[in-house]
């Protein structure tokens, strides 16, 4: 019932980025493909050079910061109970590791959203909302997997805007505490 009211409040007050495709309600894998198929044939048209980084997220859903996170939802409009009661889903929560019947100690959760839950996509996609404002970049998001694109007349001038859009990318990252995964990127 929460991740039906929570999606139907991002999806009526159009608070998700255009450009997230991920587990969202008549979006799928093939939308951001589209997209950026229609960005490069566009630039090809017009005689200019395409670029595009893909980006991969390392634990994405692992290392969500969960103060970042209810900032994040404070300033989407989620506050006062409907705040409150996210902030105790994700608290005190342990966990442990067993293996061949050997049990470690409990450990408290300080980060990340449930995987496998049915909130922890959604309140992922909150946490990462707002990636495509952070650069000029055009970014095609589908949950964590981000492609950033780029096109121009100039290959000169266009290496340029892309290493510093990049960079205010990778600003992004690290103030949300997100690591890019270099071997995979």
């Amino acid at each position: 019932m929460v991740c039906l009211r929570l999606s139907s409040f991002l999806e009526s007050n159009l608070i998700l980025s255009p450009f997230q495709f991920g587990f969202r309600k008549d979006h799928s894998v093939t939308h951001p493909m589209v997209h950026m198929m229609n960005y490069i044939s566009t630039a090809l048209n017009k005689k200019e050079t395409a670029v595009a980084i893909f980006c991969d997220l390392r634990k994405a859903f692992d290392t969500v910061n969960h103060e970042i996170l209810f900032k994040k939802m404070y300033k989407i409009g989620i506050r006062n109970k409907e705040l409150d009661w996210f902030k105790s889903y994700l608290s005190n929560r342990k966990q442990f590791v067993s293996i061949n019947g050997i049990s470690s100690s409990l450990l408290e959760i300080l980060l990340g959203v449930p995987q496998g839950s049915i909130l922890g996509p959604i309140l992922f996609l909150i946490y990462i909302n707002d990636l495509p404002s952070s650069s000029l970049l055009r970014s095609l998001l589908f949950a964590d997997d981000t492609a950033l694109l780029a096109r121009g007349s100039n290959i000169n001038d266009l290496a340029d805007f892309v290493n510093t859009e990049f960079h205010k990318v990778v600003q992004y990252f690290r103030k949300n505490k997100l690591a890019l995964h270099p071997e995979k990127t």
